[in-house]
């Protein structure tokens, strides 16, 4: 592994420590319970951004004034409202 991305997982794990793995404990949780529910979530195109958004939540858990969090938050549920507006204006087409 390079030294950069050992440096960055290093500087993360000190001021997050764990957090990367409680989206995995989140979405394990959705998986035991109904895989239809995740199913459809990956199928709607949010799925990626859902997860994102989880992680920085998980982030910003242990450092809930550094904005960035907030900023990259706000940025991939934009991303998700972009998507629903042209897959609602594509069902109005149909």
């Amino acid at each position: 592994m390079s030294s950069i991305v050992d440096r960055i997982i290093r500087e993360r794990s000190e001021k997050y420590g764990d957090a990367w793995i409680a989206p995995t404990r989140a979405l394990d949780a959705i998986v035991d319970h109904d895989m239809s529910k995740l199913v459809g979530l990956v199928l709607s195109g949010h799925f990626y951004n859902w997860f994102m958004i989880l992680g920085k939540l998980c982030r910003a858990v242990f450092s809930p004034n550094f904005l960035d969090h907030w900023v990259d938050i706000a940025g991939y549920a934009q991303l998700s409202i972009d998507h629903a507006k042209k897959q609602e204006d594509r069902d109005v087409l149909l």
